[in-house]
């Protein structure tokens, strides 16, 4: 029982000394920042690591080949929970990042896709309104920033896409009155149940306004090759 404890001891420690997750002058930073490592069904993994200087996002490739993602410096570290790299969900050939610009309200997260073999940065999503966890439909939807009448409905593993018309004005008219200067937070609970994706959309009409109106916008998958 004894060599048995020792040997379970030995592999523990080499373990947190494999992937640096410990500050002597800050035994805080254990309850803040949690090392648990993301495995990916290709065999490569995500795995945060930390010290007394900074903590980082490291991606380890199946081979054993390790990049890093993104780190903080020692002076925000606290915040490696909330603020910047934070893994989101995988798909086929590639894996989401969420990106927060701050720790807290009221900026929407930007969204970056990384290959699932090398960890390389693919493509960068900008703000998204929804982000599929389902295999079989492995989409991402977010606004046309140029025309904010439409929405664009992404496939991750055949790049290809297809866009549907939002009542017109709307987006421009809410935002011009004020109320909203994130369009992305005019969208609420997105979901795919079955085969359809449904969003609900909350505007304004022209005019200084405060009555708000509201619509559920319904897009059916199948339509659309899913």
């Amino acid at each position: 029982m004894k060599v048995s404890i020792t040997i379970g001891m030995l592999f523990f420690a080499t373990v947190l000394y494999g992937q640096q997750c410990q500050c002597e002058t800050d035994t805080q930073l254990k309850e803040i920042i949690s090392c648990e490592t993301i495995h990916f069904n290709n065999h490569s993994k995500l795995y945060r690591q930390f010290n007394c200087d900074s903590s980082w996002l490291t991606f380890e490739s199946s081979v054993g080949i390790k990049r890093t993602l993104y780190s903080l410096e020692a002076a925000l570290m606290n915040y490696t929970e909330r603020l910047g790299y934070q893994y989101a969900t995988e798909y086929k050939w590639s894996f989401l990042i969420q990106n927060n610009l701050i720790s807290g309200c009221c900026t929407p997260p930007e969204y970056i896709l990384f290959n699932k073999i090398n960890g390389a940065s693919i493509k960068k999503l900008g703000r998204l309104i929804f982000y599929s966890e389902k295999s079989r439909y492995p989409i991402v939807v977010f606004i046309n920033e140029k025309t904010l009448n439409s929405l664009k409905f992404y496939n991750i593993d055949t790049k290809k896409s297809f866009a549907i018309y939002l009542p017109s004005g709307k987006i421009k008219n809410t935002l011009r009155n004020g109320s909203q200067i994130h369009p992305e937070y005019l969208f609420d609970e997105p979901a795919i149940i079955g085969t359809v994706f449904s969003v609900s959309f909350k505007y304004q009409n022209s005019g200084k306004t405060d009555k708000w109106y509201e619509n559920i916008i319904s897009v059916d998958l199948k339509k659309y090759g899913y």
